[in-house]
């Protein structure tokens, strides 16, 4: 029996959305062990992304991360109070992106013309292939810093494939080459160049 607000839209992957006592929506999600749990608050997804948000600390410079889309509650909150910060989302699983776009903050519109064109999405890659994309995407700006913000409830759900994009991303942000490649010696024409791998998953792009 379903209850009171459920909706019936259940995809390959077993999501159902949910009603909340707000009137918002939340998603239902089957993790990889097998478990249910929902990505959003059951009361107000909406104040609980601003509470998540409160809580994390960004100087809204660079290349804000987003890992787990979800419905998207974190993202609006996030865009709206960095309007400077470029974002990428990653999000694993298509089928989520779709509900997002559908029913969720994302594709809304209100609001989001003053923010959509700052936000790519990285959609249904594997977490060697998002990680490049990444990658392309940060030296084509210029190689910016990044900062990420992971979605926990997602992580959690999955984290054979979120565990290996936020460890290679913390180690990214820890070694802070962005900072290192702005050095004045680098301004020259001519540079002698000692390039030694920490496992940065730029290293490639930036040895080319």
């Amino acid at each position: 029996m379903k209850k009171r607000g459920e909706m019936s839209i259940i995809t390959d992957n077993n999501l159902s959305l949910l009603g909340t006592r707000s009137g918002n929506l939340t998603l239902r999600v089957t993790c990889e062990d097998g478990s249910i749990k929902t990505l959003h608050s059951l009361y107000d997804p909406e104040a609980e992304a601003k509470s998540i948000v409160d809580a994390f600390s960004f100087d809204g410079k660079g290349i804000l991360i987003i890992l787990g889309l979800g419905l998207g509650y974190h993202l609006t909150e996030l865009a709206e109070r960095f309007p400077e910060a470029a974002i990428i989302v990653v999000e694993g699983s298509p089928d989520i992106y779709e509900l997002a776009r559908k029913h969720g903050k994302v594709g809304e519109g209100e609001g989001q013309g003053e923010w959509e064109d700052r936000v790519r999405f990285i959609v249904g890659l594997s977490s060697d292939d998002a990680l490049k994309e990444i990658s392309r995407l940060q030296t084509k700006a210029g190689i910016p810093p990044l900062t990420v913000f992971p979605l926990a409830s997602e992580i959690s759900a999955f984290p054979c494939y979120y565990n290996p994009i936020l460890t290679t991303l913390k180690n990214t942000v820890s070694v802070r080459l962005w900072e290192r490649l702005r050095y004045s010696k680098f301004k020259d024409e001519i540079v002698k160049v000692v390039l030694i791998d920490f496992g940065y998953f730029l290293t490639a792009e930036v040895e080319k």
